[in-house]
């Protein structure tokens, strides 16, 4: 089999390929990006970012796959050297950050309902059906996840409600003068969505929504405390993600953020990545943000990176001190491995290049992600001592340089068609589903 090597940067999108051609073989090679530098106080640095992780993974695609490719970006560094110093952002990557919401509802026999005495929340995505004083709500609907993930379901109802998929209980809503939630583990595809309430006397509402899932973005480092002056937090990196199917396959965490510095001369080392934090549960991909600053001086958290288990964000600490940096996210493959410090994973390995991943110093950004596709696709054979031997690899001379042959043609009644399901992969961009959506410290 010939090998086509295709090596995809950051685009700030996610990459598609539906595979046009016969069974074949890839392997993949991806690295996270690396989280953000903290930011300085007036006489001391802040903390480093951390590398990312790596992971590399062969699999099989056939005709008709989807395959779809996110590469991380990298977190942004924390300001320096003021009251209130902004934390730096999350490192994007894919993002399905809103599912559905009540909102989809509007319009006959719903209406939208509010009330001086309901939540925010409430007043935000509330609908009822009919009139607002009808005594029952019951809804069904299908929904289409695009992937197998966690999946945040908040509501509120005046009076009361439940949530089921499938038939099976997910949320009580029991009031309408707070917010409730849950994080609930749904498989790709589609599913339905009950949403049952009462209401007993007066206006009757139901807020609910459904987010996340499949964030595979890092934390926001958080602010300085409000007087000068200290370092934000540095954001924590992205985790670069490869989906066949929709099924995330190979997961390369994001390198964490470093902590914001305060008046200690850099806390002993206490803000560089990575931080006390460590990781959340399997599954649950986004990065968490650095923990907030709530007294008047001193510098903010580091975000945790993104990954199969999003890192976690790093905690602040009493008085004008340097905070701690976030924790770096796990990685999903055959062949992993964790940064260590600013370094990412997989340095060592094939396709490696420059400054893929690496952890940022204090004010700066972390490196971005980085995925090299090898795939093996059909091509021609030659004879060699009496056996037909397939070509691994054809090169062609071009200005008197041997370059790498993408796919080979033959010409067959006038129209060139590729050698024995040879082709050059081309993936298109996939509009939304980026961004991120970090859990709340």
């Amino acid at each position: 089999m010939a090998s086509v090597i295709r090596a995809i940067g950051f685009s700030n999108s996610l990459q598609q390929l539906v595979w046009p051609t016969t069974t074949s073989e890839i392997t993949a090679y991806v690295w996270g990006a690396g989280g953000g530098g903290g930011g300085n106080d007036s006489g001391s640095p802040g903390g480093s970012g951390g590398g990312s992780g790596f992971a590399r993974k062969t699999f099989t695609i056939e005709n008709g796959d989807v395959l779809q490719v996110g590469v991380a970006g990298a977190g942004g560094p924390g300001g320096s050297s003021q009251g209130g110093a902004p934390g730096g952002g999350a490192g994007p990557s894919y993002t399905a950050s809103t599912v559905w919401t009540t909102l989809n509802l509007t319009g006959s026999p719903y209406i939208r309902v509010t009330n001086g005495a309901y939540v925010g929340f409430l007043n935000q995505y509330g609908v009822w059906n009919y009139t607002p004083s009808a005594s029952g709500f019951d809804h069904t609907v299908t929904i289409n996840f695009a992937s197998s993930g966690y999946y945040n379901l908040t509501g509120a109802c005046d009076n009361a409600a439940a949530a089921y998929i499938d038939n099976v209980p997910v949320l009580d809503m029991p009031g309408f003068q707070a917010t409730y939630s849950a994080s609930v583990y749904v498989t790709a595809g589609n599913h339905s969505l009950r949403l049952n309430g009462i209401n007993t006397g007066g206006p009757g509402s139901l807020g609910f929504t459904i987010t996340g899932g499949a964030s595979f973005g890092g934390g926001n480092g958080s602010a300085a405390g409000r007087v000068p002056s200290s370092g934000g937090g540095g954001g924590g990196g992205g985790a670069s993600v490869i989906f066949l199917n929709g099924t995330p396959i190979v997961i390369a965490g994001g390198g964490a953020g470093g902590g914001g510095a305060g008046n200690d001369g850099g806390g002993g080392g206490r803000g560089n990545a990575p931080g006390p934090g460590g990781q959340t549960t399997t599954g649950i991909y986004a990065g968490q943000n650095g923990g907030p600053k709530a007294e008047a001086d001193g510098g903010g958290g580091g975000g945790g990176g993104g990954g199969y288990a999003g890192g976690n964000g790093g905690p602040t600490v009493n008085g004008d001190q340097t905070a701690y940096a976030g924790y770096f996210g796990s990685n999903l493959g055959d062949i992993v491995a964790n940064p260590n410090a600013q370094t990412p994973g997989g340095t060592n390995q094939p396709y490696y290049s420059g400054a893929i991943g690496y952890g940022g110093s204090n004010t700066r950004f972390g490196g971005p992600g980085y995925v090299v596709l090898d795939i093996n696709v059909g091509g021609g054979s030659v004879k060699y001592n009496g056996d037909w031997e397939s070509v691994q690899k054809t090169y062609v001379k071009t200005n008197g340089v041997w370059q790498p042959v993408q796919a080979t043609y033959i010409k067959d009644n006038g129209v060139w068609s590729p050698i024995n399901g040879s082709f050059a992969p081309v993936f298109t961009t996939v509009s939304g589903f980026w961004g991120t959506d970090p859990r709340t410290y």
